[in-house]
This record gives structure tokens, C-alpha cells and sequence, in this order.
């Protein structure tokens, strides 16, 4: 979903955080969601996603140099996960990686994102589980509007291909 608001570009990834919500960017940059799929168990590229940024957020947040491949839509990344039980039986996460760069003037400028936000919910006593899931994904090249997962999971698996390719140095931990 793309925003404009007094002449700047916002690149509102909704259900993914106030970041994103305020994310300034320069020039224009799509945003393709998923709808959402009801499962009983996650996807490959799901599984892979998740446990990319829980392996780079060092358990919240995290940023990195990438060293190595300028397919990325910038040249730092933030990695975050977030995740809250919302009662006994529900649980929600997030896992969101942010390419930035530094602009002219000195400020960050997200230059895109992929995001992964999971809902489960649990029943008889565990011995079942329901899943919603939404991919996020936005930057250069990224069509814009809600697509099926059959055409959303394609390009989450690229981007995340990409990332491997690159050598992520860590700057800070937050």
C-alpha cells in the first residue's frame, strides 16, 4: 500500500508496525500482500523466512552492513521479530526484514521490506493448531496491491535467496 502524504512517499506495510507505517522513502515503492492463508502447518519458504531473522535478530532486533550483492533494494538491513500470546490458546509474531540506505542528507531511507505475521491458535488442548498467515513484501520491482500466496511466496523466496547470497556484518544490536 503506498502513501503520500505532504509530497513524501510512505511505504505503509499494515499489520507490520508503526515503523512501517511512518517509513520514509525515496521515490515510489510498492507494496504486494498476501491474503491471508488459514492452515494447519507453514510453508517452506514460511519456515525458512522465520528462521532467518530469529537466527540474525539476536532475539528482537538487529542491524547489518550487506556486503556483496547490490540486488538488494538497499545496503543495510534490519532484521526484528516480535511475537505476543495474546491469551493461553493465541499467539501472534512478526518477522520483518527492512532494507535501508543512508540518503544525501544524512537520514535513513527504507528502500523496501519483507514481512511475515503469523496468528495460532490452538485447540483441544493442543492437539490442534490453526494458523493465519500474511506475506509483506515491498521495494523495486515489487507489484503493487494484494495477491494470492501463489504469487506473493515466489518473491518472499527470492528476496530471501538474495539475503543468503550476501554477507550481513553486524553493526548494532538493539
Amino acid at each position: 500500500m503506498l502513501y503520500r502524504i505532504s509530497g513524501t512517499n510512505h511505504l505503509g506495510c499494515d499489520g507490520f508496525g508503526a515503523r512501517w507505517q511512518k517509513a520514509f522513502t525515496a521515490g515510489v515503492v510498492y507494496c504486494m500482500r498476501s491474503y491471508p492463508v488459514i492452515q494447519s502447518s507453514t510453508s517452506q519458504t514460511e519456515k525458512q523466512f522465520d528462521c532467518f531473522v530469529e537466527h540474525y535478530a539476536h532475539g528482537r532486533d538487529a542491524l547489518y552492513q550487506a556486503d556483496g550483492d547490490d540486488r538488494l533494494p538497499g545496503d543495510t538491513v534490519r532484521i526484528s521479530v516480535t511475537g505476543e500470546r495474546a491469551h493461553e490458546d493465541v499467539a501472534f509474531s512478526r518477522h520483518v526484514v527492512e532494507f535501508m540506505s543512508l540518503g544525501a542528507d544524512g537520514h535513513w531511507q527504507r528502500a523496501g521490506c519483507v514481512g511475515h505475521s503469523m496468528k495460532e491458535i490452538e485447540t483441544m488442548s493442543g492437539r490442534w493448531m490453526q494458523i493465519e498467515s500474511t506475506f509483506q513484501i515491498a521495494g523495486p520491482g515489487i507489484p503493487h496491491g494484494r495477491r494470492g500466496y501463489a504469487e506473493v511466496e515466489p518473491a518472499v523466496q527470492a528476496q530471501l535467496d538474495r539475503l543468503r547470497d550476501v554477507r550481513l556484518l553486524p553493526l548494532r544490536a538493539a
